[in-house]
């Protein structure tokens, strides 16, 4: 069954990096940056790097490239045949196309996919856990039928690469690992993307205060945990980004914020939209047919699919309503939990209920004893003739 749903979505995330290799204009600081590290180095060739001719409105983190650069050169090293199947993958036309920089940006786009698929399997590990293999197969199944997520999977954007973490996340969560959750959450927004805080607000203060679910986090922990998180990656990120901004005490996420403030209001600039922008044209673009679903697999499981999973998401979709300049990438952290929601009630809805299977057992029972007695009834006749 595992094999199933992670080859399902494998299948839809390849398909999509070999039919669309090139970029998005969002994706060129990190494209850039991987190319960079990995022609020019960390330590040496800083002076050569792109950023430093075009730095662009406000500083980005570097972390999600370098990550994706080192694996990619660790692939290289180890793989140096690695060109030759990424080649292979486009046909006989793309192998023309899959020369230096195209070949080299595909092997850390399918980097970046694998993380991807890392976090889904975690993902889809804890939903097998907790509502059954059925579910998690209909996840899978959700997920490689959407375009955007499997799309973005490979994709080098800022969102992209904090999702396989968030995806990690949430399978501890589903299993009850909430302060490991809280952890990755944390630390992702403070070091890769700082609009996920949209998602652990909500998450956090369920997991805290709600007193119904004997699972609830204690506060002091649950503020330690966060301030640990904190810590460290404003640590890591310091140092790198301040290294290869060339600027002293530089946090990226931070910078990001405070240009980006509700007060200022400066992301306007880059266009705006009405409130409702998210929930008319976003979630049902991103959802496509699974959104018929979710509504019904909170009324299926208003407590463990309605509160823990589908009320965070919708929260932070509110949340991040308020800001006028919206992008369909913003609320990428919020579609894995409601595609989770439709696939709970797309496996409910697949499986009989119990009332039916129960009539069908007493049937079949009955129909063994009616044949039972017949058998009986046979041989009785047969020894009257005797």
């Amino acid at each position: 069954m595992f094999v199933l749903e992670w080859g399902v979505v494998l299948l839809a995330v390849v398909y999509h990096l070999v039919r669309c290799p090139y970029n998005k204009v969002e994706e060129s600081f990190n494209t850039q940056a991987v190319h960079d590290a990995l022609r020019y180095g960390v330590f040496g060739g800083v002076s050569k790097w792109d950023h430093v001719e075009f730095p662009g409105t406000v500083p980005r983190t570097f972390l999600g490239a370098l990550a994706v650069a080192a694996a990619s050169r660790c692939v290289e090293m180890v793989l140096p045949a690695s060109r030759f199947v990424f080649q292979g993958l486009s046909g006989e036309e793309g192998c023309a196309a899959f020369q230096g920089g195209l070949e080299r940006q595909t092997l850390a786009r399918f980097v970046a996919a694998c993380a991807w698929l890392a976090g889904f399997a975690r993902f889809a590990a804890g939903t097998r856990k907790v509502f059954g293999g059925r579910s998690a197969l209909w996840l899978a199944v959700a997920t490689a039928a959407q375009f955007h997520q499997p799309f973005y999977a490979s994709r080098l954007l800022p969102n992209s690469l904090a999702t396989p973490v968030a995806l990690a996340a949430y399978g501890d969560a589903l299993v009850g690992r909430r302060y490991r959750a809280l952890f990755l959450l944390v630390a992702a927004t403070t070091a890769l993307r700082c609009d996920l805080a949209a998602m652990v607000v909500p998450l956090g203060a369920l997991w805290t205060f709600d007193v119904s679910d004997p699972r609830k986090l204690g506060v002091t922990r649950a503020v330690a945990t966060s301030i640990t998180a904190v810590l460290l990656a404003v640590s890591c990120s310091v140092v790198i980004d301040s290294h290869l901004w060339q600027r002293r005490w530089l946090w990226p996420e931070g910078a990001v914020l405070l240009y980006n403030n509700p007060v200022d209001n400066r992301s306007a600039s880059w266009g705006v939209s009405p409130w409702h922008w998210y929930a008319t044209s976003a979630l049902p673009r991103a959802l496509g047919a699974t959104a018929f679903l979710v509504p019904l697999g909170v009324f299926l499981e208003p407590r463990r699919v309605g509160l823990d999973v589908v009320f965070p998401a919708f929260f932070s979709v509110a949340l991040l309503s308020a800001i006028p300049h919206k992008e369909l990438r913003f609320i990428f952290p919020a579609l894995p939990s409601l595609t989770l929601a439709a696939a709970v009630a797309a496996d409910r809805l697949s499986t009989p209920p119990r009332w039916l299977l129960l009539r069908r057992r007493g049937l079949r029972k009955k129909r063994d004893d009616d044949d039972d007695d017949d058998d009986l009834s046979d041989g009785d006749h047969r020894r009257r003739l005797l």
